[in-house]
């Protein structure tokens, strides 16, 4: 009974032997008989070992090896299939009884054979792909497909309704979906708009036939990946374009991820932001009133102590109380400037449409008196309508005018000139007279604080005026710079961006 058995599995293996020879022969043509091969290869080796043939065995054993890292790499080579094909041979001639030579050599090179392809076909990636489809034929085709891969492994699930397909992608794990958009529970692109619901990271691919491409690119418009027209399926063409859909979808998740990250520290950093301006002007305005209030009494008593004292302090003593009362006076413009810095600096008002007509007659009419005085004239032109803080923006030309008249000649009337220009991208507005002028090389330091390009004991001042234009105009989005030669007077430019659509909105810098 026994030696019965063991015909039966010796006849087993000699026509297992007979189509491994014969399937190796056409393997080149036929690529898909590679999945055949290893498993007459795996059949042949059980039955070589319920059989006892020791020395059949240790060549099989390395075929099947070959056999299987050739099926997970995606091909055999022309090496690789005459090798198998001299171990075939050799098997049959041990089956026949006829003496091999050389079986260690043999088994040596068929391990040899199997090892890089192992190496190649471990640095592949493998990718989960669920073929949504309801034709069997065609699902079998895409999975046979991918199964011919070299670049990748693809483990192919399938599905031939749309809640069927749902219920995977719940469970998750899925790479990549290929999707028949007419399925018989889902028709058209709400198919796809049901699946992107279910599984948003998951990339998608169209299979489409060749009279609904409008459809595929209606569903890529909304989100698909990719689509291929089935009835031009390659395996090259069909891997290629799922690992590409794969790589997209990461490298759109991770871009989307990051960028509501940042929009996330922005706001972060922005709330932050608002919270430490609105504690330095609770600081500014606290800090303000309380110096301001003993250099108030200081000044007071100062006033008190001039009026008291006439007749009965002799001259040193009273340069001694007005030096007293100038320095208490220059102190508190001082408090007063920097409080008026850091409330443009930390503003918080949203920017609006503003008419600089009405702003500069508003400003024409306060330095009226000022202008007068000085024997000066003021004349401005056509002003255009910007984006931003009115209060702000009526400071800044009054700081600007003023400086004017501060910095004239002595020797002949103030002329300051405020005209407006269309750059193309922003408007450019000049305040421009014929003071005194400065070096050009200083120009910059102009807007710098507390920087005076004059002596202190020749223009009154702090050197803060300018610096809080500078700031004004950094706040609206603008830029400001100088030009100026000695004696020849002085133009300040600024530049403001043209109001764009939608809603005003704050410029921060």
């Amino acid at each position: 009974m026994k030696d019965d058995l063991r015909s039966v599995f010796v006849a087993e293996t000699r026509g297992l032997l007979r189509s491994l020879r014969e399937g190796l022969a056409g393997i080149e043509t036929n690529p898909l008989a590679l999945p055949e091969l290893f498993r007459w290869a795996h059949t042949l080796k059980g039955d070589v070992e319920m059989a006892g043939l020791s020395d059949i065995e240790t060549i099989v054993v390395p075929m099947v090896e070959t056999l299987r890292a050739a099926k997970e790499k995606g091909g055999l080579g022309h090496a690789e299939a005459e090798l198998l094909s001299s171990a075939v041979g050799a098997c049959e001639d041990l089956l026949s009884d006829k003496p091999v030579r050389g079986l260690p050599e043999l088994a040596g090179d068929l391990a040899r054979a199997a090892a890089p392809q192992r190496a190649d076909a471990a640095k592949r990636t493998m990718l989960n792909v669920l073929v949504v489809e309801d034709s069997r034929l065609q699902r079998q085709v895409v999975a046979d497909e991918l199964g011919r891969a070299s670049d990748a492994f693809f483990k192919v699930e399938t599905a031939g309704r749309l809640d069927g397909a749902l219920q995977r992608l719940a469970a998750g794990g899925v790479d990549a979906v290929l999707l028949d958009l007419s399925l018989p529970d889902s028709q058209g692109v709400e198919t796809f708009e049901r699946v992107s619901r279910a599984s948003p990271e998951t990339p998608v691919i169209i299979l489409t036939i060749t009279n609904d491409d409008a459809l595929a690119l209606e569903a890529i418009r909304k989100g698909a990946q990719d689509y291929l027209v089935k009835k031009q399926l390659q395996v090259l063409l069909l891997s290629r374009i799922v690992r590409y859909a794969v790589e997209r979808k990461r490298l759109d998740t991770e871009l989307r991820r990051t960028r509501e990250s940042l929009e996330q520290r922005v706001k972060e950093r922005t709330g932050e932001l608002e919270r430490s301006n609105s504690e330095l002007r609770l600081f500014a305005s606290a800090a303000s009133h309380e110096l301001r209030a003993p250099l108030r009494r200081i000044i007071s008593y100062g006033d008190l102590l001039k009026r008291r004292s006439q007749g009965r302090l002799d001259q040193e003593a009273l340069g001694f109380v007005e030096m007293m009362r100038s320095a208490a006076h220059a102190l508190d413009t001082l408090l007063a400037s920097l409080r008026e810095l850091t409330q443009v600096t930390t503003a918080t008002r949203p920017l609006e449409p503003v008419e600089l007509d009405a702003v500069l007659s508003d400003v024409a009419l306060e330095l009226r008196p000022a202008v007068e005085e000085a024997g000066g004239r003021l004349e401005i032109g056509p002003m255009p309508r910007v984006l931003g803080d009115p209060i702000q923006l009526g400071q800044l030309f009054r700081n600007l005018i003023l400086n004017s008249l501060k910095y004239r000649r002595n020797e002949e009337p103030a002329r300051i000139a405020v005209s407006s220009l269309d750059a193309g991208d922003c408007f450019e507005l000049a305040v421009e007279d014929n003071g005194i002028g400065f070096e050009q090389q200083y120009a910059q330091q102009l807007f710098q604080p507390f920087h005076r390009l004059h002596g202190s004991g020749r223009y009154e001042g702090l050197g803060l005026g300018l610096a809080i234009c500078a700031r004004i105009v950094w706040r609206h989005g603008g830029r400001i710079y100088a030009e100026g030669r000695p004696d020849q007077g002085a133009r300040f430019i600024i530049q403001l961006p043209k109001p764009g659509p939608g809603p005003a909105r704050e410029i921060l810098h």
